[in-house]
């Protein structure tokens, strides 16, 4: 598209068989749907002069990559289908829905960027392959959106505004030095996080609509912690209330949380635990004797895990 001309696209579908330049030009997309199918296994191109590709649906029935320093918004749907999205280390912006098959996102590089806004509304799926990673997640939209494939890997932050990111049996892992910021009861992770380094960090944690931050501090040594919130009766999921080791009188019966070491690590360290709770937290009768409790798997009951301050 050059520099003054425009391109309205068809109110139902346009196919792109080709490459995508636009060169200053102006592209409308009349709420519809642009196909890139070129016939062959031929990886298609998007390139935009201006910094920016904006379309309604997309779908990506062929391999696409992001040229340049082109960003890509998608206000409709994208649907992968079989087939990859390369983002070349650019920005990705979703503002409608996601539609998956066996198709992946591959961020291309580090410095690969997501953004999630318009709604309200769940996004949908997003499946993730050749070890993506992003150097920032941004959730601006309440719903939810779910990551499976790969984990999603964080390299630099995540800004919580709104919506909930959930992930399947991976953990959303935040690399070294990588941070968040926004954190609330209405955004947060509310499966598995994971944090590499040995640097303090607060892990952005929650269950159905309860922000429970989790801060590990003074680490010994380099490793990966995962940690998860459930917002559920520890006893429904085996870790039996009435199995309490003295002085601990009795415990929370609302909420637990799960913390350890990646499974594939070699080692032991030591670091500090500090919950979080609130007026709606069963059991806390006496703030004075409020203690951390840790079950022990292999004796089968929970013991004092000490408290330092409240």
């Amino acid at each position: 598209i050059d520099s003054g001309a425009t391109l309205t696209a068809s109110a139902a579908n346009s196919n792109v068989f080709g490459n995508w330049y636009n060169n200053n030009g102006t592209f409308s997309h009349s709420n519809g749907t642009v196909t890139f199918n070129h016939p062959f296994s031929f990886t298609q191109n998007i390139t935009s002069v201006s910094g920016v590709a904006g379309f309604y649906n997309l779908v990506v029935a062929q391999n696409v990559t992001l040229q340049g320093n082109t960003n890509l918004t998608v206000d409709g749907n994208l649907d992968l289908n079989l087939n990859v999205l390369n983002l070349g280390g650019n920005t990705l912006t979703l503002n409608g829905t996601t539609t998956f098959t066996t198709g992946f996102l591959d961020g291309g590089n580090t410095t690969a960027a997501l953004q999630i806004g318009g709604g309200p509304g769940d996004v949908g799926t997003v499946n993730l392959g050749n070890q993506t990673s992003f150097a920032t997640l941004t959730m601006n939209r309440s719903g939810k959106i779910y990551f499976t494939g790969d984990p999603l890997i964080i390299n630099n932050s995540v800004q919580f505004n709104n919506g909930y990111v959930f992930s399947n049996s991976n953990p959303v892992l935040f690399n070294a030095g990588a941070s968040h910021n926004g954190a609330n009861d209405s955004s947060f992770i509310a499966t598995k996080v994971a944090k590499a380094g040995n640097t303090d960090f607060t892990f952005p944690v929650g269950d159905t609509n309860k922000y429970r931050p989790l801060l590990v501090s003074n680490i010994s040594a380099f490793d990966t912690i995962i940690t998860s919130y459930h917002n559920n009766d520890p006893n429904s999921d085996g870790y039996y209330a009435n199995q309490i080791v003295p002085p601990i009188h009795h415990i929370n019966r609302s909420e637990y949380w799960k913390v350890g070491l990646d499974p594939q690590s070699a080692g032991t360290i030591n670091a500090n635990i500090i919950l979080s709770w609130d007026a709606i937290s069963c059991g806390v009768d006496n703030l004075s004797d409020l203690v951390v409790s840790r079950f022990i798997n292999g004796a089968g009951n929970w013991q004092n895990a000490g408290n330092t301050q409240t």
